[in-house]
């Protein structure tokens, strides 16, 4: 379930895709942003247009993490606006959607989706782990999820799974905000920009870039002069290493 190295891309570099949604009224479209090589897991935007829909009940085979980027979307017994998130569990019972005016949803898969018309959830539901609906304007900042993490960020948990080891939140950093150090995780973590920027040692991070980094990968030392808010998915055991870099220093306003 690991994702190749990206660091990073951005959402205007790459090309829309019109694909047919399983069971929709209208074509739709996606930006795939990365793909898991050995498990067929995928990463993508999805732009579902004015007057989409889907009758019909079912399941998908992949677990299922979805982030709500704009418009809204009524999906079972919930409305998803901007911000809004969910995770579906493989084997989950969904309900019909529809969307009046298109909405725009970055959806990660687990793996290979593969959608299977039904009435009754799939052999693999696991009951328990789906998370049906989370307002994130709703959830309160925390602290960050590790006690060495530089100061002036919050967190927004959005889902735990321990069992799974999964997990997805948002994360805001104060405006001059900065990790003078390289760090390295024993998960991966995908991470798209939402407001504000992050420099890295690879530039400008902006709303709409995205990247993902491997278990063990490398990174840093990175800062953010205006603040930013970024949506991120981990997935394997947690566990976090920062080595200082000797005369990293914020850049002059």
């Amino acid at each position: 379930m690991t994702r190749p190295r990206i660091d990073f891309i951005h959402i205007d570099d790459i090309a829309w895709v019109d694909f047919d949604f399983p069971g929709g009224n209208l074509p739709v479209r996606r930006k795939t942003l990365s793909r898991d090589p050995d498990t067929g897991g995928v990463t993508a935007i999805i732009e579902f247009p004015p007057g989409f829909e889907r009758r019909e009940t079912g399941y998908n085979t992949s677990d299922e993490d979805k982030f709500y980027l704009d418009g809204e979307i009524t999906s079972g017994d919930h409305e998803f606006g901007p911000y809004c998130y969910a995770f579906q569990p493989a084997g989950e019972l969904r309900g019909p959607m529809h969307t009046a005016d298109g909405a725009l949803v970055l959806a990660s898969f687990t793996d290979t989706p593969e959608w299977i018309p039904s009435d009754a959830p799939g052999p693999m539901f696991r009951p328990g782990r789906e998370v049906p609906f989370v307002d994130s304007l709703a959830v309160p900042w925390g602290s960050p999820r590790f006690d060495d993490f530089p100061a002036g960020a919050a967190r927004k948990p959005l889902r735990n799974d321990p069992e799974a080891q999964q997990g997805a939140a948002l994360t805001g950093l104060l405006p001059q905000w900065i990790s003078p150090y390289t760090e390295w995780h024993t998960f991966s973590e995908e991470v798209y920009i939402l407001e504000g920027t992050i420099d890295t040692t690879f530039g400008k991070m902006t709303k709409g870039a995205y990247l993902a980094h491997p278990p063990e990968d490398v990174h840093g030392p990175m800062h953010s002069s205006d603040g930013c808010m970024f949506f991120v998915i981990v997935r394997g055991p947690i566990g976090n290493t920062y080595e200082p870099v000797e005369g990293y220093r914020l850049p002059p306003m």
